[in-house]
């Protein structure tokens, strides 16, 4: 599901061809919730309100493929959620420690919740490839 975002993607692929000191992740890394869809340029619309914030991402060891893929390691639950009714949560944003934007990606299903809601993903539920 989340992708690089195209800054990230340019620090990485500069890095590998040695063109400049890759410069990682503040950690530890964070998983926020977002009302839109983000691009590779542009950051989602951050879900705010009740006492929702940004968790922890704890993530699994990258598995080499076609495409290669990483996900979460655990659980990741959103507690105190506000009411989403007619801002349904469409999407992830992935940041680090500094709030520098890494990734993103959009909810194969849009999920809506109540006031006072847990919004939770499974491990393994949230997956990271790249190319």
């Amino acid at each position: 599901m989340p992708a690089l975002d195209r800054a990230e993607a340019k620090r990485q692929l500069d890095a590998s061809l040695g063109i400049t000191t890759y410069v990682a992740p503040a950690t530890p890394m964070k998983v926020g919730l977002t009302t839109t869809i983000g691009t590779d340029t542009t950051a989602g619309t951050a879900v705010t309100g009740g006492s929702y914030t940004e968790q922890n991402l704890g993530a699994a060891a990258a598995v080499v493929g076609s495409p290669t893929t990483a996900s979460n390691a655990a659980t990741i639950s959103f507690t105190g959620m506000p009411d989403t009714t007619a801002n349904s949560v469409k999407a992830v944003e992935i940041k680090d420690n500094a709030g520098r934007r890494w990734g993103y990606g959009a909810l194969t299903t849009a999920r809506t919740t109540a006031s006072g809601d847990t919004l939770s993903f499974a491990a393994a539920a949230l997956v990271f490839s790249q190319s």
